[in-house]
């Protein structure tokens, strides 16, 4: 089983938290990384996608349009917690990296939100931000104001990520 996955912790100390408050509110440890679905798990993981696909269908309103979004879907990582990366696979101008989160309630909002227009730009995307997440709750604080809302390495909040993660010696790229 091959798998590839390159997983960091991080708690910083009292003066750094108080830095990172403005960037990325309540949080008190960080995390990130890479990870990519094993060939040998992308069975269990679609099946997945499909069983939250039905959960949807069932759901009504705009249920029935997030679940046909899922059905085109590949897992791309599992992030750990339920949520997924997924890569669109459908003939769309839509972005291509979605994140699926099983957290939204699907009541107020929706629970895939886009992250890159392809794979590349968002490993892209993710390297700039020194591997952060891939969990939401980290991940939305760098994501575009205005649609489609994709990752965005080049505002306020990733310079100011990187800046600070530059006073620790870290190069990002």
């Amino acid at each position: 089983r091959a798998r590839l996955e390159c997983r960091y912790h991080w708690s910083p100390d009292a003066p750094t938290l108080a830095l990172l408050e403005e960037l990325i509110p309540h949080t008190y440890s960080f995390y990130g990384g890479v990870s990519i679905c094993p060939a040998a798990e992308l069975e269990s993981a679609q099946q997945g996608f499909m069983n939250w696909a039905e959960i949807f269908d069932d759901f009504g309103g705009r249920g029935p349009e997030w679940a046909a979004i899922i059905r085109q879907c590949v897992p791309l990582t599992a992030v750990g917690n339920g949520d997924y990366l997924g890569i669109r696979v459908d003939e769309t101008d839509q972005p291509r990296v979605v994140y699926i989160d099983h957290e939204t309630d699907p009541a107020k909002d929706c629970p895939i939100f886009p992250l890159a227009n392809t794979p590349e730009e968002y490993f892209i995307a993710i390297e700039q931000l020194g591997y952060l997440g891939p969990e939401s709750w980290m991940l939305t604080h760098f994501l575009n104001p205005n649609p489609p809302r994709l990752l965005n390495t080049q505002g306020a909040a990733a310079s100011a990520w990187r800046k600070l993660l530059s006073s620790f010696g870290l190069k990002l790229a």
